[in-house]
């Protein structure tokens, strides 16, 4: 079935509360809507790279429209042709290789946004690196 707001908008889970319920876009393949036991929804994309089965969340349904993930799922698939992992690559950005690289990434996201962010990076320079 085509995914559409409305459907999705009806979607409940439907589960155990240990599987995944996911329903798959007829338009899109790989591309569907996870719901969780909590009926919260997201958008994720199925696709394999060297052979091995990935599942992918590209974001919330709610901030993201059902218009803006089939976009950014168009865009990982994009990544998977040329020979990338999208969900490889976001664990390696997410885990860093070094504790400098993992306080450049704390920087980047989080402290950037909090009133202490300058705070933040005074005590990283200071003590942590």
């Amino acid at each position: 079935m085509k995914l559409t707001k409305k459907a999705i908008d009806e979607f409940r889970y439907d589960g155990d509360g240990k599987s995944r319920d996911v329903r798959w876009d007829s338009a899109l393949p790989g591309f569907g809507v996870r719901i969780y036991p909590t009926d919260q929804k997201s958008f994720v994309l199925s696709y394999r790279h060297q052979g091995r089965k990935r599942l992918l969340v590209l974001g919330r349904y709610g901030p993201i429209t059902l218009d803006q993930g089939r976009k950014l799922a168009r865009q990982r698939l994009a990544a998977v042709i040329d020979g990338r992992d999208p969900l490889a690559d976001r664990q390696a950005e997410a885990q860093g290789t070094t504790m400098a690289d993992l306080c450049a990434v704390y920087l980047e996201r989080h402290a950037s946004r909090k009133r202490s962010g300058h705070d933040d990076r005074r005590r990283i320079a200071r003590s942590v690196l």
